[in-house]
């Protein structure tokens, strides 16, 4: 229940900003719309992505951890990897994604499960803090980063080679090659796989968190880091706070990599969704989801339990809308919330928390 209730908080917390206080849902589809058109080359696909609201989410963190910022510009440098290997065979391009999905869904399922260095500062002993970080950090790396890598790659690829040659590929090419072949190829992604980094590269954290090639002097209050080849050996040394903004860069870089790819899947939703695998999502990304398709329609959950065969939401409509809008409203998303949550029992309450209707694993609603 305690889980749950934090899950809970999280995502209203990610999806209900002060930012976006006092605007209804579609004033505020209205500016994702605006934000993210340039990140888009289907008009029509970018706005049923933005009234389903799978973009509330990214569109939140965006516009905290990115606008204005150093990493935007890149965002749309990775999707022009994307559109480029698109332009070039289509059929080749869509092919590999489709391939690589399941790779690219358990980075997914792996990000939900780190847990970032900031919910670890009140640690005392900096040798403490540093085995939690690294360790966090190299399965973060492994698991969330590295896919995201090797299907960046492997679309740069295709300009050369066909989909079962570059799935070869891409199956055997380590982190470190994988990164160099990137950073040779596109100058630009230097600064986010090193420069962005205290000048250490991405497969080299990677490598000092898996190994532990660090030592912690606690009289200096620094973490000595050693990376680098036997013929090329290097060191770098950092403080507290310089391994836990190295972490949190790493983050967003790694989220910038999850934005690109999201958003071209959502782009091209229509030639993805032809011959495509089964891909099993995560229990918390289907409800991270359907969180995201109630706010879009301005619904907001205040209550959230599960048992072995059902889940149960109670939200409460944050528009002051009469029935009849209500139910409007709840029509254009609850066949996507009952995809998601195939055994659900849906409440929903007025602003002045009386019930409006009841829902339960149908498409009707009952008064």
């Amino acid at each position: 229940m305690k889980e749950n209730s934090r899950l809970k908080n999280e995502l209203n917390n990610e999806l209900w900003p002060e930012s976006l206080s006092g605007l209804k849902s579609d004033e505020i589809n209205s500016k994702i719309y605006k934000e993210f058109k340039v990140y888009f080359e289907n008009e029509t696909n970018l706005k049923l992505t933005v009234n389903t609201g799978f973009l509330i989410y990214y569109y939140n963190a965006f516009c905290r951890d990115y606008k204005n910022s150093i990493f935007e510009a890149f965002l749309l440098t990775i999707i022009e990897i994307y559109r480029a290997a698109k332009h070039k065979n289509q059929t080749e391009c869509i092919s590999f994604l489709q391939t690589h999905e399941p790779t690219i869904s358990q980075a997914f399922r792996n990000t939900t499960a780190v847990v970032h260095t900031e919910q670890h500062k009140d640690i005392i002993r900096l040798n403490f803090y540093a085995k939690v970080c690294f360790r966090e950090l190299g399965d973060f790396i492994e698991g969330s980063f590295k896919p995201f890598i090797k299907e960046l790659l492997g679309l740069h690829l295709l300009n050369k080679k066909t989909c079962p040659e570059v799935i070869e590929i891409i199956s055997q090419i380590s982190l470190g090659d994988a990164v160099a072949t990137l950073v040779k190829a596109y100058e630009d992604l230097s600064i986010l796989y090193k420069h962005a980094l205290s000048g250490v590269t991405l497969n080299q954290w990677r490598n000092i968190a898996n190994h532990n090639s660090y030592l912690v002097n606690e009289n200096a209050n620094k973490i000595i880091c050693n990376y680098g080849s036997n013929d090329n050996k290097k060191s770098i040394a950092l403080s507290r706070e310089d391994l836990c903004r190295t972490y949190l860069a790493i983050s967003k870089i790694q989220y910038l990599h999850q934005m690109a790819h999201a958003f071209f899947i959502a782009d091209n939703i229509n030639v993805m969704s032809e011959n495509r695998p089964e891909v099993d999502i995560s229990g918390d990304t289907a409800i991270m989801q359907t969180f995201e398709s109630l706010a879009s329609k301005g619904f907001k959950v205040f209550e959230y339990k599960k048992n072995e065969s059902e889940y149960f939401l109670s939200v409460i409509d944050m528009e002051s809308r009469g029935k009849e809008e209500i139910e409007q409203s709840l029509k254009e998303i609850v066949p996507i919330v009952f995809s998601l949550l195939r055994k659900l029992r849906l409440n929903v309450y007025n602003t002045e928390n009386i019930p409006v209707f009841e829902i339960k694993n149908s498409h009707e609603h009952v008064d």
